[in-house]
């Protein structure tokens, strides 16, 4: 699949999702309160999100914005109804002129419900970017891995005893040095997705 219709797919599929709360309020085997899933988000967990959006780069060899899509797997364990801890990959990758670029950030985080269908997230981790050449001669080179951070939020339109639905923003980015310190180049990736996850 080709970046623009990953990137396509996974915008209908956010705008499927926004029109999709009342599906869930319907689903007869849900609380009574559909939201409150006062046991359903305790311990371990896991899932994955489609994403599409962009990945950029500034600085010593490399200048611009292209189109990518992605995906991001993750699990994790919830303390309680509002906090949890995770690890997630998120990769991203975008092909164009013969050229394919791929950004791969894995981080640990911290998830925060600030209300019942809503989710903030932080973390730290490290990321790395390959770049690939296909031609007449094929090449491929691989960056070391420098420290990132990351952020996301994301909207749970759907939510089930034992699996919810989300649309999610989100945000990576990380930098290498020289030997001397001084910033040099910049990776970033942004983007869209659709997220599920079960409990």
């Amino acid at each position: 699949m080709s970046t623009r219709s990953l990137l396509t797919a996974s915008l209908a599929l956010a705008a499927a999702a926004l029109a999709a709360p009342a599906v869930a309020a319907a689903d007869p085997g849900d609380h009574p309160h559909p939201h409150v899933r006062e046991d359903a988000r305790l311990g371990f967990f896991g899932g994955f999100a489609l994403v599409g959006g962009e990945i950029s780069c500034e600085g010593n060899g490399c200048d611009g914005v292209r189109e990518a899509g992605g995906v991001e797997g993750h699990v994790g364990y919830a303390f309680n109804r509002k906090l949890a801890l995770m690890g997630e990959l998120w990769a991203m990758d975008s092909r164009k002129d013969n050229i394919s670029i791929a950004y791969v950030n894995t981080s640990v985080a911290l998830r925060y419900w600030v209300a019942p269908i809503l989710w903030v997230q932080a973390g730290l981790g490290s990321g790395y970017s390959r770049v690939r050449y296909t031609g007449i001669i094929d090449l491929e080179g691989r960056s070391d891995n420098i420290a990132t951070g990351m952020l996301a939020a994301g909207l749970e339109v759907i939510q089930s005893k034992r699996w919810s639905m989300d649309v999610e923003l989100r945000f990576a980015q990380g930098a290498s040095e020289d030997a001397d310190g001084n910033e040099v180049t910049t990776g970033r990736m942004s983007g869209l997705g659709v997220g599920f996850t079960w409990y």
